[in-house]
């Protein structure tokens, strides 16, 4: 159950960031599912995914096994009407879930009954991608990419600004990390 999880999440992120915000090349694909497998066995994960053809074999095997289920229309609903987060605007939270159930396989939202309800319009389509972009290029601190960099000693806004802009940066860090006097570094421990 932990190895469906871990691949139902590694493939709905990557497909969501593929489908509306930018691109991911096959190239790109199969290097997230390898840097991924190592974080997911950390926490009891057996089999992930190497690739989305992974993914779908392993759903595949599965998918006998799925139902519809009321809690699923519960959730979904709660959703749509805005009560999980009643600070957005409700056509926002309706598009989310609609753009979220429009990366399941066909044969899942058979299997679940998620039907025309859930059907993602060009409009969803574009809000959700018009959101994806803002925020793919918006520096927030307190997020992942924001701290990795700071961590790393770059500023929070790394990921952030053009690729001229990160490759001076970049020049300057690696230039900053081997001009340190060694001597120093061992004094300082």
């Amino acid at each position: 159950m932990l190895d469906w999880v871990s691949a139902t999440a590694a493939y709905g992120f990557l497909t969501a960031y593929d489908r509306f915000v930018e691109r991911v090349s096959e190239a790109e694909k199969v290097q997230y599912y390898a840097e991924a497998a190592p974080g997911a066995k950390l926490y009891g994960v057996q089999n992930s995914p190497l690739s989305t053809a992974d993914f779908f074999d392993m759903m595949n095997r599965l998918v006998h096994r799925f139902e519809a289920h009321p809690i699923n229309s519960e959730f979904l609903g709660i959703i749509m009407s805005g009560q999980a987060a009643p600070d957005t605007p409700k056509y926002l939270s309706r598009a989310m879930v609609r753009a979220s159930v429009s990366l399941l396989p066909q044969v899942v939202r058979d299997k679940l009954a998620l039907g025309p309800k859930y059907n993602l319009s060009a409009i969803d389509r574009m809000v959700v991608s018009a959101l994806g972009a803002y925020l793919n290029r918006k520096p927030i601190p307190g997020t992942p990419p924001y701290d990795a960099s700071l961590r790393v000693g770059l500023p929070g806004n790394f990921l952030f600004v053009s690729k001229r802009k990160r490759a001076e940066l970049l020049a300057a860090w690696r230039g900053a990390r081997t001009t340190v006097d060694p001597g120093a570094v061992q004094a300082a421990e």
